[in-house]
């Protein structure tokens, strides 16, 4: 893999640091390849640099035989730092995607400390105070997940987010003006309605804030998204592809709403899906739409930083929304789902074709294209 091409995005596009910036790096103990290349970048910048190495059976043990008082102590741990820095990288870079179960009471305050920590983190963010750039970084255990070797997977990494392109802040600064040319199109529409099978579901974005997503705040990347306004979401959704909760794959997701909360659903599993549902009262309302313009990436394979921007694909995201959206979901729970428009299904605005097979329309007919 091009760690020089991967610090570089990351350093001078992602996070575009600049001198007295304070940095911090979380990762697990497999990021120390990119750290090699990165922290030296970061530093010839002027930054200050923080680094947050953790290790999955460490955290394990302090969920598993801590207190509920220790467990609240360290998301207040947590908290206090976020305000210490005006950038995060949070490199995701799990060893293991698997979580030791824990009783009731435990997972409730894991819970709450999650919400209280992305209630935080989302004001300083929305303050202009803290940016977040999350990166995934390819581990085995994303791999596994994936049903793909580990060089498998980091060969489709690096084409997905072109870490062998020479020109790779160009090829980013390209995909932002992609991305650009199609929130134009959204920025003064009111009406979005999905069409297919099992599915005809609509709601309003008017006045909402369509975000960029070009490589800044995720990689991978390429989509734009925002969040509905929160009660305008109406009618039914059958999603394609299967999400993980909790380490649980669910399939057939079917979804009903009104007045933008979900009231009836059918799954695979429907006990798992109801304790997602039941985490909080934010869980069973959309917190996000989102539209891929990744055309690098075609094949659906079981991993949603991956897929959620497959190009021409639709997904919504139940719980947490981004407020700089406009829109203010709170819960502690995002999950994102897949609706794709490949041989089935439309997506219209305003009553106009906007997405067809995988094809996206502005508002003349014309079909916008892929980098």
């Amino acid at each position: 893999m091009n760690y020089r091409n991967f610090s570089n995005l990351i350093a001078y596009f992602s996070l575009n640091v600049k001198k007295n910036d304070h940095v911090l790096i979380m990762g697990t103990t497999e990021i120390k390849p990119l750290l090699l290349e990165l922290i030296p970048i970061l530093l010839n910048q002027g930054a200050f640099v923080d680094v947050d190495i953790k290790d999955n059976m460490i955290d394990e043990m302090l969920y598993h035989y801590g207190s509920l008082e220790q467990i609240n102590k360290f998301f207040n741990y947590k908290i206090h730092r976020l305000k210490e820095f005006d950038k995060i990288l949070n490199l995701m870079s799990e060893t293991n995607l698997y979580f030791r179960n824990m009783n009731s009471d435990k997972m409730d305050s894991f819970y709450k400390g999650v919400s209280e920590y992305l209630r935080e983190y989302s004001a300083l963010i929305e303050e202009n105070r803290l940016f977040v750039s999350t990166v995934l970084y390819p581990t085995n255990a994303y791999a596994q997940k994936c049903c793909l070797s580990t060089v498998q997977f980091q060969d489709l990494f690096s084409k997905v987010n072109q870490l062998d392109n020479d020109n790779i802040i160009e090829y980013y600064n390209n995909m932002k003006k992609f991305n650009e040319d199609i929130i134009s199109e959204l920025d003064i529409i009111k009406n979005f309605r999905i069409i297919g099978k099992n599915t005809d579901l609509r709601f309003s974005v008017e006045g909402r804030r369509w975000i960029n997503g070009c490589g800044k705040i995720n990689l991978p990347d390429g989509e734009v998204f925002t969040a509905p306004i929160k009660k305008s979401v109406n009618g039914k959704i059958a999603f394609t592809y299967p999400i993980i909760y909790n380490g649980i794959e669910i399939n057939d997701i079917q979804l009903e709403f009104l007045e933008g909360k979900v009231i009836n659903y059918s799954t695979s599993n429907n006990e798992a899906f109801h304790n997602l549902l039941a985490i909080d009262e934010g869980a069973g309302y959309v917190g996000e739409i989102g539209i891929g313009t990744n055309y690098s990436h075609q094949e659906f394979i079981g991993n949603i930083i991956f897929d959620e921007k497959i190009g021409g694909t639709i997904h919504l995201a139940l719980g947490a929304s981004y407020p700089e959206c406009g829109e203010l979901n709170v819960s502690s729970i995002h999950i994102d789902m897949i609706y794709d428009t490949i041989n089935q299904g439309e997506v219209y605005i305003d009553d106009k074709l906007f997405i067809k097979n995988r094809k996206i329309y502005n508002k003349r007919g014309e079909k916008f294209y892929g980098l």
